[in-house]
């Protein structure tokens, strides 16, 4: 049983140091809040008959609240590629949040960042994240003691 309670310590330690943990949740955040938009505006959208109706005050501002949140999804998103994880726990957590949006059906951002001071001209996501995933194992690894 000292096995399993360290490793809740430093699992609990992990999450309340580590800053990947509020990066995900503020991503898990303006997904949802993307989602809602969406839903609403579906929902204006059908109450007026469809694509084809007019563009009242209601559905415009429901338009503008799904670019808002869709643009807020995309910055915590690429948040979430450009933070370092600074424990295990954090990095594995973060792999399989990852993995999990895909599995879930949804995307990551599909244009591209520069990154100059990285000798890259253009990278996407799944580049960047790779990226900031090797300086945070190389960060981890250069400790002098290996923690969670």
């Amino acid at each position: 049983m000292a096995y399993a309670d360290n490793t809740m310590t430093l699992a609990t330690r992990a999450f309340t140091t580590d800053p990947i943990f509020a990066a995900m949740d503020a991503h898990r955040s303006a997904t949802i809040a993307f989602k809602a938009a969406v839903d609403r505006r579906k929902a204006i959208e059908k109450g007026l008959k469809g694509l084809d109706c007019p563009d009242t005050p209601e559905l415009i501002a429901a338009r503008e609240r799904e670019a808002m949140t869709c643009f807020a999804e995309g910055n915590a998103a690429w948040g979430i590629s450009s933070i370092r994880p600074t424990t295990l726990v954090g990095l594995s957590a973060l792999l399989r949040y990852a993995a999990e949006v895909i599995i879930s059906g949804e995307d990551w951002p599909s244009q591209e960042m520069e990154l100059p001071n990285r000798g890259c001209a253009n990278v996407d996501w799944s580049t960047f994240l790779h990226m900031t995933l090797a300086d945070a194992v190389d960060g981890i690894l250069s400790r002098p003691a290996l923690a969670a």
